[in-house]
């Protein structure tokens, strides 16, 4: 019988008391299944029983000779997956050349960008996507803070999505009652939390999807946004409602660069592009601010194309998808990219350097 199975049929459940003694408790799941949080007051009561069929089908399918070095995916960061093959062989043969100057390997890189998106873009590599993001944020859309006086605070627009809090968490979530949203999730911004990585004097306008449900799942409960259903032109008409009741403080637009339905991105026009990523970075045009779009475990190149959506810059976590050294590619419009490439120090006047180099 499956852990499911079981939890549907399964009347008496055993748990540890506070006291450290096995005592039984009587459980009538037929009963008591009224409710969202009861299932999961029931998944959480079962745990161990899960556990014990989940280590059992491992074993029934000879999966326990990885003893836990098994993947499920390699889309997470803090736990990357193996290099590639084509990446070590890479590695191997760059060591057998002399040392470089970064320049001259940095215009490489900007070279195969241009290759690949055109001349009026550019692109540089970071340590980490996230670095590419807080680049990106602190640059098109943090006030200046160097001019005397105050400064003044700025806005942008946040769709209320999966994985919001990665872009959003860069602003002071408004309205308030957003505060806390993320208080317990990868990325804290909350009164109860850190102030995490929320930039001086910016603020998130956290926009809810037109058909979009936000309802608390989990055993730990937490606002889920299930966006399947979610309407990219009313979405696109109330963003914009949003963002000219802050047009006096409005500094940009931001999106998850996801194109799947489980993102809100499953309407999409002709050519594949997502009709709402598309629209928001219409809106971007039209009152001539930036738009950022995370494509996180997107591949560059060939995935949508920053035209498409009309992106000042998109980035890419490269150890993702690509199973390269954990880095972020960051590839954006040259207006945009000349002020980012320069506050990462890349764009100074130095030792020219030749561009056909000995191994």
């Amino acid at each position: 019988m499956t852990s499911l199975g079981w939890l549907r049929e399964q009347r008496t459940i055993h748990e540890r008391s506070v006291d450290g003694k096995e005592e039984e408790v009587i459980w009538d799941l037929q009963r008591s299944l009224k409710y969202r949080y009861q299932w999961y007051d029931g998944l959480l009561r079962s745990g161990e029983l899960i556990r014990r069929d989940a280590r059992a089908y491992i074993r029934e399918i000879g999966l326990d000779k990885f003893n836990g070095q098994l993947g499920l995916t390699s889309t997470m960061s803090s736990c990357p997956g193996p290099l590639s093959k084509s990446v070590l062989e890479a590695l191997a043969e760059a060591r057998k050349k002399s040392a470089l100057p970064i320049r001259l390997v940095e215009n490489e890189l900007r070279e195969v960008a241009k290759d690949a998106y055109g001349d009026e873009f550019d692109g540089v590599v970071l340590n980490t996507c996230e670095s590419a993001l807080r680049v990106a944020f602190e640059t098109l859309m943090a006030p200046p803070i160097m001019a005397r006086g105050s400064t003044y605070r700025a806005r942008f627009i946040a769709p209320y999505t999966a994985d919001d809090e990665f872009m959003a968490a860069y602003g002071r979530p408004f309205p308030p009652k957003y505060k806390n949203l993320w208080i317990n999730r990868s990325v804290s911004a909350g009164e109860l939390g850190v102030e995490a990585k929320a930039l001086a004097n910016l603020d998130a306008l956290i926009v809810r999807l037109v058909g979009a449900r936000y309802e608390a799942h989990g055993i730990n409960l937490n606002t889920c946004s299930l966006l399947a259903d979610v309407d990219p032109m009313r979405s696109a008409s109330k963003i914009e409602e949003i963002a000219l009741r802050h047009i006096d403080a409005l500094a940009g637009f931001e999106t998850i660069g996801q194109d799947t339905p489980g993102y809100g991105y499953g309407a999409k026009d002709s050519d594949g592009v997502p009709t709402l990523q598309r629209l928001i970075g219409e809106l971007a045009e039209k009152y001539d601010l930036p738009y950022i779009v995370d494509a996180a475990v997107g591949v560059p190149v060939v995935g949508t194309h920053p035209k498409d959506v009309h992106a000042s810059v998109m980035m890419w976590s490269m150890d993702k998808l690509g199973h390269t050294i954990t880095s972020g590619l960051l590839v954006g419009r040259e207006e945009e990219m000349v002020v980012m490439r320069k506050s990462l120090g890349l764009q100074r006047l130095g030792i020219l350097v030749r561009r056909n180099h000995q191994p």
